[in-house]
């Protein structure tokens, strides 16, 4: 298994994402479960809020 890091381009998942689309084959990503693959990269799932952008602002 290779170490590249998170962020860094990695054939891993290129090679991840073909045996998903090809073959139905899920490759779990065990380190990282709020990422997804994207073009050999792993990026950050973005989770939906509860609030709206106005609850979260901090009033002064």
């Amino acid at each position: 298994m290779c170490q590249c890091g998170k962020t860094k381009f990695c054939h891993r998942h290129l090679i991840a994402d073909w045996l998903e689309s090809e073959l139905g084959i899920y490759i779990h990503e065990y380190n990282f479960p709020d990422h997804v693959r994207k073009n050999g990269y792993l990026i950050k799932r973005n989770e939906p809020s509860l609030f709206s952008d106005e609850d979260q602002k901090v009033k002064k």
